[in-house]
């Protein structure tokens, strides 16, 4: 196993792609802390990887919140000793939070909406980083990777704006902590098949399925993701084998969306 002995902390582990981060996470040996602001998402979580016989805790965390963030990484220190990986996943993306991040006009749009994106999508990933990066430090390295989007690169407004910041958050502390043996990557999934697109998107089921359609046409595999396309990368990149690789940004989109 190859994360036997860490310890890993995923933002918004309580569902949809970071609960799949935190199995995948605990398959390969790792002990986990499920950070969700819904404490009933990651105490279902923990229960399922502890009756598989793993170690893993839930700690109610608002990343965007510096306060809880650092609470975050206290709990995880006092039950495991130490912080070796990050996974910042939470992220505003369905509408389900009263707005759609998607679709937010910046003529017309409350600005209070954008102030809730931003405060998510990208104060998390800095205050988050934040809490863990003390730990690693006194363990002689660790490994952070954030979640980004091809909406970075597709036109997705404001959403696709703040994963852009995700993208220059990266390659800059992957230069502040280089020193410390602190690898930061990122990674940009493609349209992945969660509950986010599947039933949190508040669209009919006819426009849900022309939406999807539209996307799966524009993918050059012709299909869209499900979490399982996302794991290999995330395990590459916490573990080992990734020790000389920082800064860097992985699309795993099936093709889409073809930048340098």
């Amino acid at each position: 196993m190859r994360l036997q002995g860490k310890v890993g902390i995923v933002t918004g582990g309580g569902r949809g792609i970071g609960r799949e981060y935190a199995m995948a996470l605990a398959r390969e040996g790792a002990k986990v802390c499920i950070a969700e602001l819904d404490s009933a998402n990651a105490e279902q979580v923990v229960a399922e990887l502890q009756a598989d016989g793993h170690e893993a805790i839930a700690v109610v965390t608002d990343v965007g919140d510096e306060a809880s963030c650092r609470d975050m990484a206290k709990k995880t220190i006092e039950r495991f000793g130490g912080i070796d990986i990050l996974v910042n996943n939470a992220a505003v993306f369905a509408d389900d939070i009263g707005f759609n991040p998607l679709a937010w006009n910046f003529l017309e749009s409350p600005m209070e909406q954008w102030r809730t994106l931003m405060r998510v999508n990208v104060e998390g990933v800095i205050l988050a980083t934040r809490a863990v990066v003390p730990s690693m430090k006194e363990r002689g390295g660790g490994k952070i990777v954030n979640q980004s989007s091809i909406g970075a690169w597709s036109g997705f407004g404001p959403y696709g704006l703040s994963k852009n910041a995700v993208v220059e958050l990266t390659r800059w502390f992957a230069s502040a902590l280089g020193p410390d043996r602190i690898n930061v990557n990122a990674i940009a999934p493609g349209i992945i098949t969660t509950d986010a697109v599947t039933t949190r998107s508040k669209r009919t089921p006819e426009q849900l399925q022309a939406y999807l359609d539209g996307m799966r046409a524009q993918v050059p595999f012709k299909r869209l993701g499900e979490p399982r396309d996302l794991l290999g990368c995330l395990l590459f990149l916490v573990s080992a084998d990734s020790d000389y690789i920082s800064g860097q940004t992985i699309s795993v989109d099936g093709a889409w969306v073809r930048r340098p």
